[in-house]
């Protein structure tokens, strides 16, 4: 999975991994544990996405305060996730299509078919029909 906020560099975020110290950040700056911060990323929670972005940052090599974060532009964050990532959590949420609405009537070639990205505030799509 990819993030960035404002147009700035892509950073990439491992969510599969989170280490005990970053998981005591976490609770100590947002409040929220593991399943709460999870749940948080798939909601939009933006604490949940801010502290993905610097996590991220961090584990880049980039000097990152949490308060650094607090005058942008929440609307300009974006997350790129990739195929997997994508399926996973329409498993995760019963079966719903995590696809973005321009992905419609793409072929189903997974091998060409490229990350997909979204707002920081996922949209849910219901199919018609």
């Amino acid at each position: 999975m990819r993030i960035r906020i404002g147009g700035s560099d892509w950073y990439d975020f491992d969510g599969s991994k989170l280490l005990v110290k970053e998981a005591r950040e976490l609770q100590k700056l947002t409040g929220m544990g593991l399943q709460g911060f999870s749940d948080g990323i798939k909601e939009g929670n933006v604490d949940a996405l801010v502290f993905m972005l610097y996590v991220a940052k961090r584990r880049a090599g980039e000097a990152a305060r949490w308060a650094d974060f607090d005058e942008l532009d929440i609307a300009s964050l974006e997350v790129e996730a990739d195929e997997d990532e994508l399926a996973a959590a329409a498993a995760a949420q019963g079966g719903e299509d995590a696809s973005t609405e321009e992905d419609a009537g793409d072929p189903p070639d997974e091998a060409a078919a490229p990350a997909k990205r979204r707002k920081a505030t996922p949209r849910k799509r219901t199919a018609v029909g």
